[in-house]
């Protein structure tokens, strides 16, 4: 059995089509990787990536690979991570993350995450 491969990003302050760009270029040379967990700020720091940021969560832009986030601050934040903690999907404790949309996930608040079979703490 293959250890899974896990890319790892710091920073993102919104601007996922570089993030994913990124991504899908290091996943062609390098990979295949299982994942992207992203430990730095994700969401914009200013409202003129807010278009760009939305168009992945309402389905309009593709994310390549399932990706978890920590960093809950930043524009639109609150409204985007209040409408995933309400989701019915979502309820309950969740050992691998809040689902915001297809292949993106919140890993919420402090606690033991299951990724992969790796035990993430935060």
């Amino acid at each position: 059995v293959m250890a899974p491969r896990i890319l790892l990003c710091g920073d993102v302050f919104g601007r996922l089509n570089q993030l994913f760009k990124r991504v899908s270029s290091v996943n062609k040379s390098a990979g295949p990787f299982d994942a992207l967990l992203c430990v730095g700020q994700f969401f914009p720091d200013s409202p003129e990536l807010l278009d760009e940021f939305m168009s992945y969560i309402e389905g309009g832009s593709h994310i390549p690979l399932p990706t978890y986030f920590i960093g809950d601050y930043g524009v639109a934040a609150p409204k985007i991570l209040l409408a995933a903690s309400k989701d019915s999907a979502n309820r309950g404790f969740k050992m691998d993350g809040l689902k915001v949309c297809d292949n993106l996930f919140w890993l919420k608040g402090s606690g033991k995450f299951n990724l992969f079979e790796i035990l993430i703490c935060i």
